[in-house]
């Protein structure tokens, strides 16, 4: 009996050691997607297959897009959104 105590004491601590190392793991694989996908957009540019500025814009499209539908769902607001309805207004 006493063990199951010791055991269920023990156990919240486990999963927020855990959440940590996967919040860390999240971070590093954000940033080498965001590494990978800015080489491969500068390759392709290099290339003339697209402009920056078009691929910009695509992501602009791509965010009201979204967030349009999320909004449907009532889930998320993109961070332009975000940003707009955090700063102050002048």
């Amino acid at each position: 009996m006493k063990s199951e105590e010791n055991s269920s004491h023990r156990s919240p601590v486990i999963p927020e050691v855990d959440w940590g190392a996967q919040i860390a793991d999240l971070k590093e694989q954000g940033y080498r997607t965001e590494l990978w996908l800015n080489a491969i957009l500068n390759c392709l540019e290099a290339k003339g297959m697209f402009t920056l500025e078009e691929v910009r814009k695509a992501v602009e499209t791509m965010d009201r897009q979204w967030t349009w539908l999320a909004e449907r769902r009532g889930s998320h607001r993109s961070k332009t959104e975000r940003e707009r309805s955090d700063s102050p207004e002048t």
